[in-house]
């Protein structure tokens, strides 16, 4: 077998955990999709606020820790174990529509400096008749001013119901969230969508997902929603996912 010289090339030493993490980091810095600097420092939980109306707030929930807010902070905690961290701030108010939402933005979401924001909205502009010009100009200038502010935004469609269902706009609405999503590069949650699909395919029934109002959900329901933002954070989110990497890195 021939005889293979030395190598006197200096050893590098291969980096830990933590700073394989930290490299990791950088590159995505990097290519582009450079998480808030909130979420790469890892040592303040990663926070999420939910911002939307009543179906944020949790109106046909038995009650506040049945909101989708409240569970998707419990389902957080159960599959990750504080590896990272997280908070859930539900800032849902019951019947707004984005005039008023907007209004609201700097002083109950920007002011308390999130990694992510998930914005629901659109379901109660089509009650009330807002031009639908506004909405997509008041969504787009919401949208400008949570990534100012470092954070990330995940939009929510309007959900499905009998009542959403009789409305005319409805679906104008439902497309107007999702273009304004591709306009701006955000993801949405497809919650219309969603919730038809869990009907069809035999999840739960639609009695069992809209309580008897026939517009907003049950805990059933708002459940199988939180699960269904987790799995969407959880693998498009380039804020969550790094600071899970530095979370999971460490001793």
């Amino acid at each position: 077998m021939p005889f293979a010289p030395p190598d006197d090339r200096p050893k590098v030493p291969r980096p830990g955990p933590l700073a394989a993490a930290l490299l990791a980091l950088f590159a995505l810095a990097a290519s582009g999709f450079a998480a808030p600097a909130r979420a790469q420092a890892g040592a303040a939980p990663f926070s999420i606020v939910a911002l939307g109306s009543s179906s944020t707030q949790g109106t046909g929930a038995s009650g506040p820790a049945m909101s989708y807010p409240a569970q998707l902070q419990r389902l957080f905690e159960d599959r990750y174990a504080g590896h990272p961290a997280v908070t859930v701030l539900n800032e849902g108010v019951a019947g707004e529509d984005i005039d008023e939402t907007a209004k609201r933005l700097q002083a109950d979401v920007l002011s308390r400096h999130p990694d992510l924001v998930i914005w629901q909205t659109g379901s109660n502009d089509p009650l009330r008749g807002v031009p639908m010009d506004r909405f997509q100009a008041e969504l787009k200038s919401g949208i400008d001013a949570i990534r100012a502010s470092g954070a990330e935004v995940l939009l929510m469609e309007p959900q499905w119901s009998p009542v959403i269902e009789r409305a005319d706009a409805k679906e104008r609405f439902v497309d107007a969230v999702r273009a304004v999503a591709a306009q701006e590069h955000v993801d949405v949650v497809r919650r219309f969508a969603l919730m038809r699909g869990w009907i069809d395919g035999g999840v739960i029934t639609a009695p069992e997902l809209i309580g008897s109002d026939g517009l907003h959900m049950t805990d059933r329901g708002y459940g199988l929603l939180a699960r269904a933002v987790l799995d969407q954070i959880a693998a498009q989110s380039p804020a969550f996912r790094a600071r899970r990497s530095v979370a999971a890195a460490k001793p």
